[in-house]
């Protein structure tokens, strides 16, 4: 019992084992590569995610502005500006005279109409070669001011591109603007002048600044001149370089587009990811904790493991039932071979195998033959029980000999020959003592006879010898005491 229990176990296990350590390969494979694209994806939503705000970017902003601008630009009325615009070059607020020109109100309607169609706008502005300068709402300035002595007329004025400034807060409303402009050029072909548009970002800047990236990742956007444009969790970044900052990460980043770069910033393990938007040079940075990056794929593997476990529990509860189906047919089978070992004649038909007798595999086999060998078996119990009653009730004055006869194909048939091999000698035995046993009677009784005549002739002897004394002492005639009998009676 011991055996088949240690069989069992040992079938368990080794089933077990043999699901097991493949699971275990094949789960911590699959953990590593589960981990791997779970990064990699979440890299790649990322860098998504980072080219659909640099589009925004793009197209809500820069693109839309820089239409705008061209447009007024190419604007006739705005081409017709003269020296009759005012001019602040030498403002004075005691003596200033603003212009009335019909110039200056046309452009200065026409700069109404646009500004109210974007709302983003801050101002619009326009500034000429001779220092005139118109701006709606309506400039309203403290000092003397030159237009064409400030760095954006500067650096537009020199070509026909479009110039966007480094985002600055203004002094009075203290919202954060940037200013796009474009230089006109007259009907005639020479250099009018510089137009441009400053607009507000701040909406920008709220609706980038609260995207967020899982639960801890943010966005960073930095301009074409790496100025810090959006920064919601170091505010203290907006307006600066990663150079005046002195933050080696975010310098180090162009060098990494497109691939994630983890570094620690702020005391915590970072992935930064970049997108540089190649329209106008902006970048855009992620900045996730790496803990919920990993933690993403952790939460996979949690899963994993639970799904694992289930399908472990499961196979176990399968391999025991299988385990079971197998180790209970071996026990019945070892119950009858205990039986049969111990020669349990009278339970030896409480077999329980009858129900695998049908089965095509080895436990059908095993069962048939020990069916057989068990039929056999009780065959020659019964056998040797009649033979052993038939022993017990032998009569030696019986001619009949004993044989024990068993069925041609039980394999005990040999058996039986020498068995009834060892019964035809003794029966010869027992003739061999009746022989012997008749012979002996009848010397025996021959022998009787010669000691009856042998006693009767000792009983004649001892007559005789008695008559012979008595004729010693007495007279055969007379039987009277002769002389002799009264001489010795005398010599007493």
């Amino acid at each position: 019992m011991k055996r088949i229990s240690s069989l069992r176990n040992k079938l368990i296990i080794s089933i077990f084992i043999g699901c097991l350590v493949p699971y275990i390969i094949g789960g911590l494979y699959l953990k590593s590569f589960m981990e791997k694209w779970l990064y990699q994806d979440n890299m790649d939503q990322t860098n998504r995610l980072l080219f659909q705000i640099a589009e925004n970017i793009d197209h809500s902003v820069i693109q839309n502005v820089s239409e705008s601008v061209s447009m007024l630009s190419e604007n006739d009325l705005v081409k017709l500006a003269d020296i009759s615009i005012s001019n602040y070059t030498a403002y004075d607020a005691d003596h200033f005279q603003e212009s009335k020109s019909d110039v200056e109100k046309n452009i200065s309607a026409f700069f109404s109409d646009v500004y109210i169609s974007h709302l983003p706008y801050n101002f619009i502005f326009l500034g000429t070669s001779q220092g005139g300068y118109i701006e709606y709402p309506k400039f309203k300035p403290n000092s003397p001011y030159d237009p064409t002595q400030r760095p954006w007329y500067k650096s537009t004025i020199v070509d026909n591109k479009i110039h966007i400034s480094d985002p600055y807060i203004t002094k009075i409303t203290k919202e954060m603007i940037m200013s796009f402009t474009k230089k006109v050029v007259s009907r005639d072909g020479h250099d009018l002048g510089v137009v441009g548009v400053a607009v507000k970002i701040e909406d920008l800047t709220q609706r980038i600044g609260s995207i967020r990236i899982g639960t801890s990742g943010y966005i960073v956007v930095l301009n074409s001149n790496d100025k810090i444009v959006i920064s919601p969790k170091n505010p203290e970044w907006v307006l600066k370089t990663p150079e005046e900052l002195n933050n080696t990460l975010l310098t180090e980043l162009p060098s990494k587009v497109g691939k994630a770069y983890e570094a620690v910033l702020d005391g915590e393990a970072k992935v930064m990811n970049m997108y540089i938007s190649p329209d106008n040079g902006w970048k855009v940075v992620s900045i996730v904790n790496k803990k919920e990056v990993v933690g993403k794929s952790q939460e996979m593997t949690n899963i994993l493991l639970m799904i694992y476990t289930l399908t472990l529990l499961i196979i176990l509860v399968v391999v025991v039932f299988i385990s079971s189906r197998i180790t209970e047919p071996i026990l019945r089978i070892s119950k009858v071979i205990d039986r049969m070992a111990a020669f349990d004649v009278k339970h030896i038909n409480q077999n329980g195998v009858e129900s695998y007798l049908g089965k095509k595999d080895e436990i059908g086999i095993i069962s048939n033959a020990l069916a057989g060998m068990q039929g056999n078996f009780v065959e020659l119990s019964k056998s040797i029980q009649e033979m052993d009653e038939e022993i017990k009730n032998i009569d030696v004055q019986k001619d009949t000999e004993v044989r024990l006869s068993l069925s041609d194909n039980n394999p005990f048939n040999g058996v039986t020959k020498s068995f009834n091999a060892l019964l035809e000698k003794v029966h010869t035995y027992f003739d061999q003592l009746k022989d012997s046993n008749r012979e002996i009677n009848e010397k025996n009784e021959l022998l009787m006879t010669s000691e009856e005549e042998l006693q009767a002739q000792i009983e004649e002897i001892e007559t005789q010898k008695e008559y012979i004394n008595f004729l010693a002492y007495h007279d055969p005639l007379t039987e009277l005491p002769n002389r002799r009998y009264f001489i010795e009676e005398l010599e007493r």
